[in-house]
């Protein structure tokens, strides 16, 4: 996939995760598919908002700047990809580590992974789930306006 691609499916994913959020109330649940179920999907998207934004980066990193030679592992953009990202962009690790930090939300963030679907996770709260569309969000719209 293209840089480009990873850009709109962020924006794609954290438009489905506020849709999901607005409408949660309202929304008919069959009996086997709970406002649970529903709060797990939108944490598991969040995630991947994420992941694909600095997918974005990266890829625009690497070819502004071609002696980036690193690889990366796919879907670690905790521990790797974010690292990688503000290490070669040094102007947004303050507010994304700024914004992580005063979240609310560290573990969510810190424990993401695409294996999560599979997992029973029936304890997410409401507000927690708001607060980590909301971090997603935000590092969504601090990497969209300084890599372009």
């Amino acid at each position: 996939m293209n840089d480009k691609k990873y850009r709109a499916a962020a924006k794609r994913h954290l438009e489905t995760c506020e849709y999901m959020l607005d409408y949660l109330d309202q929304i008919s649940y069959a009996d086997s598919y709970s406002k649970e179920n529903i709060l797990v999907d939108i944490y598991y998207l969040s995630g991947y908002v994420i992941e694909c934004i600095v997918s974005y980066a990266i890829g625009e990193l690497e070819l502004s700047q071609s002696k980036i030679t690193e690889t990366r592992k796919i879907h670690n953009f905790q521990n790797n990809d974010m690292y990688f990202l503000c290490r070669n962009k040094p102007e947004l690790e303050m507010p994304i580590e700024s914004l992580i930090k005063n979240s609310g939300v560290q573990d969510l963030y810190k424990y993401w992974n695409p294996k999560i679907r599979y997992d029973n996770m029936n304890n997410l709260r409401e507000r927690d789930i708001k607060k980590i569309v909301e971090l997603s969000k935000s590092i969504y719209q601090v990497i969209n306006k300084e890599i372009r």
